[in-house]
C-alpha cells in the first residue's frame, strides 16, 4: 500500500521532469535558430561589406540565400561553417524535397524568385524551406566544384545590368554551359555523396536520360601496313620507321 500511495507521487516527479527537459530543448531550440538567423543575416552584410556582392545590384534570389545560409551555424558554440562545413539542417530539407519529389527544376531556381514561383498557386510559404535548401546545395556545390566558374559569375553579375531577371539565363550559361547538363552533373555528383538520390523520380530520369545517351562512337578498324604482311597498325597512326 505505501508503494501505491508513493506512485502517484512518483510519476508526478516524472511529468515534471519530462515538462522540464521539454521546456529546456524549447529554450536551446529557440536560441540556436536566432544565432542561425543573425549568422544568416550578417553574411548578407558581410559579403557586400568585403566586395563579393556589390551593393546596389539585385541579384538572383538563389545565389544571396545560397551564400548566406552557408554560414549558419547547426549547434550552439559551433565554428564550422562556409563551403567546406556541412549545413546538416538545410541538407535534411534538400533530401525531404528529393523524396517527396518537390525539388524545384534547376532552370526554374535559377531564373525566377521564390515569391514568383508560388503566387500562381498560393504555394510561396510551403516553397520557402526547399527553395533555401536547394538554393544552399546548389550553391555549395557550384562554389567548391565549379570554383573557377563561380568566381567569374560573381565578376559578371558585378555589372548591374546583367543581373536583370531577363538576363540570367543567358549570362549563367555563358559561363558554365547549358543548364540542363549542369542539372545532371550536379544531381550525379549528389548521388555519389547521398546513394539513396538513386532510389527517387530524379534518380530514375538520370538512369533513363543516361541509357538513351548517344554511345561514344567506336574506334576506326585497324588497317594492314603497306607492306602487306597482315600486320595492322591503328586508324590515324604512322607506321613505324624503318630501321636504318
Amino acid at each position: 500500500r505505501k508503494i501505491e500511495r508513493q506512485a502517484p507521487a512518483d510519476r508526478r516527479n516524472q511529468l515534471l521532469q519530462e515538462n522540464r527537459e521539454r521546456v529546456n530543448r524549447m529554450v536551446i531550440d529557440a536560441e540556436l535558430d536566432f544565432y542561425r538567423k543573425v549568422a544568416h543575416e550578417a553574411a548578407h552584410q558581410l559579403f557586400c561589406h568585403t566586395g563579393i556582392q556589390k551593393p546596389g545590384v539585385m541579384y538572383p534570389r538563389w545565389l544571396a540565400e545560397g551564400l548566406a545560409t552557408a554560414f549558419e551555424i547547426d549547434e550552439m558554440g559551433d565554428d564550422t561553417v562556409g563551403f567546406f562545413a556541412r549545413n546538416e539542417d538545410r541538407r535534411d530539407d534538400y533530401q525531404e524535397a528529393i523524396v517527396g519529389d518537390r525539388l524545384i527544376p534547376l532552370r526554374v531556381l535559377l531564373t525566377r524568385d521564390l515569391m514568383e514561383m508560388g503566387a500562381a498557386d498560393g504555394k510561396a510559404a510551403d516553397m520557402q524551406s526547399v527553395f533555401y535548401a536547394q538554393a544552399h546545395v546548389f550553391t555549395v556545390w557550384l562554389a567548391t566544384a565549379r570554383a573557377s566558374e563561380f568566381r567569374l559569375y560573381l565578376e559578371a553579375l558585378r555589372d548591374g545590368t546583367l543581373a536583370v531577371p531577363s538576363r540570367r539565363e543567358p549570362v549563367f550559361e555563358s559561363i558554365f554551359g547549358p543548364i540542363s547538363v549542369l542539372e545532371r552533373v550536379w544531381l550525379r555528383a549528389e548521388a555519389r555523396e547521398w546513394p539513396k538520390l538513386m532510389d527517387t523520380t530524379h534518380g530514375r530520369r538520370l538512369r533513363e536520360f543516361e541509357a538513351q545517351a548517344p554511345r561514344p562512337a567506336a574506334p576506326a578498324p585497324a588497317q594492314p601496313d603497306a607492306a602487306g604482311d597482315g600486320g595492322a597498325t591503328p586508324a590515324g597512326t604512322p607506321p613505324p620507321a624503318s630501321p636504318p
